[in-house]
């Protein structure tokens, strides 16, 4: 098993000991706070990036894209992994098993994810508040990867955010409205209702360019598999294929694909395998990509042109073919919830497919 080792050094890293307060304290200890310590790898290009943030993910206090052996104070951190984010975490001299049970670990919990292109592991550390810690600017850092799309990093991102699930106030597909022209048409004047001109029918249309930006609808495939002192599989028997299927923000008067190459619908599918460790619980995800446009309803007449009704709102689409989906593997319970249940990632890239 090929190891991948990271340090992180001093230059981005502005957490300092307070004279002799210790460093590294337990959850239920007096006065402790939490941090998170995210390590982010690409498969293709062997590139790495470490970070420290404070537990809502609002405050960054390190970063670095390092790989030497360069030390912070006396408490260095590292990560010693496969490719998966298997294996190690050491803080100064004190080594964790990356694993979401303290009691395995030594005493940190690591949650993981990793996609055929990536991994991603996110360890909650507890230190003393007689640490201080200082804020380290995310204008400006360092580019750690040459693909700028880290793209589970931005899951978790969307994670940490508080992301709405499924039953709360996702948008929902719904039977198009049915079109009744006769409601409306005592706004529209008179001369525009009159003759041979006086068929008027529901459209939607883009607003300027639509604005199109990625939004991907993560999918939970499979149950939770929570493995005891062996390894265990969430895999194609434990998982099912989901459909996804086109929303909005508002009743459409009729679906488009404002231009893009987008579907009504698609199956997330399900050919994918996830293994756990002993003591793990593991499942499976899909990142189903989709493309968001911005639209707009109106009364259509073919002499007279369209009469706007409603404002601006926004349109999901899952993208032709899967373009730009994956599946990606979760390691822990945090983030393996139940099978089926699924998340808007409205934080995704500007542009299209």
């Amino acid at each position: 098993m090929k190891l991948l080792k990271v340090l992180v050094g001093p230059v981005l890293f502005s957490l300092a000991l307070a004279g002799s307060a210790p460093f590294l304290t337990t959850a239920n200890a007096k006065g402790s706070q939490e941090l998170s310590i995210e390590f982010q790898y690409d498969k293709a290009t062997a590139q790495s990036s470490l970070a420290v943030w404070n537990k809502d993910r609002t405050t960054l206090f390190g970063h670095s894209c390092s790989t030497s052996l360069n030390t912070f104070q006396d408490n260095p951190i590292s990560f010693e992994v496969d490719q998966d984010g298997a294996g190690n975490l050491t803080i100064g001299s004190a080594n964790f098993l990356v694993h979401e049970d303290a009691n395995i670990s030594g005493g940190v919990s690591c949650n993981r994810m990793y996609s055929p292109s990536e991994s991603v592991v996110v360890c909650a550390i507890h230190v003393s508040q007689e640490v201080p810690l200082a804020q380290v600017s995310k204008r400006g850092l360092a580019e750690c990867f040459s693909n700028s799309v880290h793209r589970l990093g931005q899951v978790i991102g969307g994670l940490k955010s508080g992301p709405t699930w499924a039953g709360g106030a996702l948008p929902q597909e719904a039977p198009l409205a049915e079109y009744n022209a006769s409601a409306h048409l005592d706004t529209i004047p008179l001369r525009k209702r009159q003759g041979a001109c006086g068929v008027w029918n529901g459209i939607t249309y883009r607003v300027g360019d639509g604005n199109p930006h990625q939004n991907p609808m993560n999918v939970q495939l499979s149950f939770p598999m929570h493995c005891e002192r062996g390894e265990c599989w969430a895999g194609h028997s434990e998982s099912s294929s989901y459909g996804v299927s086109w929303s909005a923000g508002a009743t459409a008067f009729q679906w488009i694909n404002a231009g893009f190459a987008v579907e009504q619908s698609i199956q997330t599918g399900s050919d994918y395998n996830c293994k756990g460790n002993p003591g793990e619980v593991v499942c499976v995800w899909k990142n189903q990509a989709q493309t968001a446009y911005t639209v707009r309803n109106a009364d259509y007449n073919r002499c007279t042109g369209a009469t706007d009704r409603g404002g601006n709102y926004v349109m999901w689409s899952p993208n032709s073919d899967g373009r730009g989906s994956y599946y990606y593997c979760v390691h822990g319970a945090q983030y393996c919830r139940n099978k089926g249940d699924r998340w808007l990632d409205t934080n995704g890239r500007a542009g299209g497919p």
